[in-house]
């Protein structure tokens, strides 16, 4: 093929072509036979009961998370103060008010961290046990949460 000969035909597009199909009109459904609805299906449920071995688990690891977070956090901010003299200098400005040879002892300041976080986390979970045991009770008395659940609609878009 060279440069003098002519091109060939572009291929024949389809799509944008009609159909040249009939289409059959819709057919009625059998009698007993409903129609799906249009909107996303919903569905409506009592929560009567919590269980509170579940709340306790899952609040054990939340709290115990929440500790070690805000520790490792609090490692990090103390680290950074230091290094750019922030600590050296709170020291220096209680010793220039009167307290003489203060100063801050990181070790009992995280130990002490250590356990507040830890007698706050046992606090914490006991206090969820009681809520969800409490929860029970008046669900007993007044008959739950009623909820409705639905499903997300398809999304027309495709990724």
């Amino acid at each position: 093929m060279s440069l003098s000969d002519p091109l060939p035909p572009p291929p024949v597009d389809t799509v944008d072509r009609a159909r040249s199909q009939t289409t059959l009109p819709p057919q009625p459904l059998p009698p007993g036979v409903r129609a799906k609805p249009a909107g996303p299906r919903t569905s409506r449920v009592v929560l009567r009961r919590i269980d509170p071995w579940a709340v306790l688990k899952v609040s054990v690891l939340f709290w115990f998370s929440m500790v070690l977070i805000l520790l490792t956090a609090g490692v990090l901010l103390w680290a950074a103060a230091a290094s750019v003299g922030f600590v050296e200098g709170i020291e220096d400005a209680m010793a220039g008010i009167g307290f003489d040879n203060f100063q801050f002892l990181p070790g009992q300041i995280l130990r002490g961290a250590a356990v507040v976080g830890l007698v706050l986390s046992i606090a914490g979970t006991c206090g969820n046990v009681l809520l969800a045991v409490l929860y029970n009770i008046i669900s007993d008395t007044v008959g739950g949460l009623r909820l409705t659940l639905s499903e997300d609609a398809p999304s027309a878009t495709r990724i």
